[in-house]
């Protein structure tokens, strides 16, 4: 007879402050929640107009987790290049629920991209994937 099988966690994990940005209420809702389970800090915000002004702040954020598709006047291409101009290295993952969406959009093919519904343990992989090109791993 076999005893209880362990269960270990062996995603990838961080500490890192991570902005999330979703327009949904309910997407957005879980995504804070699986990205808060992999051990980092999560700032959110609904549009693209909203995570400037949180980009603005003097905290420093590590990482822009966004939505492609979102209201507000505001690409998600325009969102993380305005991003990284206002703190400069920060990581950048997009999202999308839509897998063909935008592939001719050569600025989009710029960052990761990781597609909806995504695993916790696709999205830890991609989230690490994205912190560590910032410093050229």
């Amino acid at each position: 007879m076999k005893g209880p099988s362990a269960t270990f966690d062996t995603n990838p994990r961080g500490h890192e402050t991570i902005l999330v940005v979703e327009d949904d209420d309910e997407v957005r809702a879980t995504a804070v929640e699986m990205v808060e389970d992999l051990g980092y800090r999560v700032i959110a915000a609904t549009n693209g107009p909203e995570a400037l002004d949180l980009l603005n702040a003097d905290e420093p954020i590590d990482l822009l987790f966004s939505d492609i598709q979102m209201p507000g006047g505001i690409s998600s291409v325009a969102l993380a290049a305005q991003a990284r101009k206002l703190q400069h290295g920060m990581g950048v993952l997009l999202t999308s629920g839509y897998p063909a969406e935008n592939r001719d959009d050569l600025a989009l093919r710029a960052f990761p991209v990781i597609h909806k519904p995504y695993q916790l343990d696709k999205l830890a992989q991609m989230l690490r994937i994205a912190l560590d090109l910032r410093h050229g791993k």
